[in-house]
């Protein structure tokens, strides 16, 4: 499918999609068999297909074993679990008006163990 998608629900791609996806208030699984090719904005976003794009996500993403994701990445917090391809740069902070990175940033690898290692950066140590 070629084109926008946007929408007032949650919703899981398993099929190819070349184009901008708008889903603001909402969360979007792509499959495994989903391959997104454009711009990805959602409160949530789970990957386990491929992304070539810029992804945009209020709340978290989620980059499974599975993924190969091709693009730069701003939201909050972000997990990127053991196998999983990820080329791009993350961004988990937005600038305030004093020019401080607001907010507290989180990562996650989760490792082969099944265990979960987590990062959480204060604001004083956060660079702009």
């Amino acid at each position: 499918m070629k084109g926008e998608v946007s929408g007032e629900e949650d919703l899981l791609i398993e099929g190819a999609v070349e184009g901008k996806i708008t889903l603001n208030e909402h969360s979007l699984w792509i499959g495994k068999k989903g391959r997104i090719q454009g711009e990805v904005q959602a409160r949530t976003i789970t990957i386990l297909g491929q992304v070539t794009g810029p992804l945009t996500a209020t709340e978290r993403v989620e980059i499974r074993a599975s993924a190969t994701v091709v693009g730069d990445i701003v939201t909050q917090r972000i997990v990127i679990e053991e196998g999983a391809r990820f080329k791009g740069s993350v961004d988990t902070g937005t600038l305030g008006n004093n020019g401080s990175t607001e907010g507290v940033a989180e990562a996650a690898v989760v490792g082969r163990w099944g265990g979960a290692a987590s990062l959480t950066v204060p604001d004083d140590l956060r660079q702009p």
